[in-house]
């Protein structure tokens, strides 16, 4: 394996159709001496960058192309053949900049925002501080919430909602395309939203806001300042 002849750092990002905790157990299992610490998300929609305590980050796809995911297309690839593609990250840099701090220990860096006939397409960058704390693994044989009736409870999810004029709820976008229990502090990721605009929008100035919450409770995480979301650029559509 590429990894073991070029001794690669632990410290490493796989992607993996589906969150697939048997792709991190079969990656493990063929580079045993490494000592491999990787971090799992999903490259249709989100990317992480991994601190690297050690040496160079690197991103694994397995099964998949740069191409399957507009955040990771132009990262540099350094190997490939059938089975792999291994990538040089770049490190996650949004177009507008927003710091926020959460009570779990994630912090907003910002966002890019763009949209295309009826969808807005939102970039949401953020970064695990010195506090994180992951929560527990979930078991190699659990799927995810969304398939197979749902094995597995999601301990985290992120919400994006556009509120109409008056404040109330419009449309959105709730989803988290990596496994948080892999994250490290210090580790970069960005998650990819498209939220689908209604065809018989009014005129107006809409609010778009973004959060985390715990599905299995709906309870949301508190940032640090109180509130239980965060504000970002005022719309005015359509």
């Amino acid at each position: 394996l590429w990894l073991n002849a070029h001794a690669a750092s632990p410290d490493i990002a796989l992607a993996s159709n589906g969150l697939h905790r048997a792709d991190v157990t079969a990656l493990l299992l063929d580079a045993p001496r490494l000592g491999l610490r990787p971090r799992l998300f999903d490259p249709a929609r989100a990317a992480v960058y991994p601190a690297n305590a050690s040496g160079p980050p690197l991103v694994i796809l397995r099964e998949s192309t740069p191409e399957t995911n507009e955040l990771i297309q132009a990262w540099p690839v350094i190997f490939a053949d059938a089975a792999f593609t291994i990538l040089t990250p770049q490190p996650l840099e949004p177009v507008s900049p927003l710091v926020a701090d959460f009570a779990n220990g994630l912090t907003f860096l910002g966002y890019t925002l763009s949209r295309q006939a009826s969808e807005l397409r939102l970039t949401a960058f953020w970064e695990t501080a010195s506090s994180f704390q992951p929560p527990p693994p979930r078991p190699v044989e659990a799927p995810r919430p969304d398939e197979m009736g749902g094995g597995w409870p999601a301990p985290l999810k992120m919400f994006t909602h556009v509120l109409n004029p008056n404040g109330s709820y419009l449309t959105g976008d709730d989803r988290l395309d990596l496994d948080p229990a892999t994250l490290r502090v210090g580790d970069q990721f960005a998650q990819l939203f498209r939220i689908t605009l209604p065809s018989d929008l009014a005129p107006g100035w809409y609010t778009l806001n973004i959060g985390l919450y715990h599905p299995v409770t709906g309870e949301r995480v508190l940032r640090t300042t109180g509130e239980d979301h965060l504000t970002l650029t005022p719309l005015e559509l359509p």
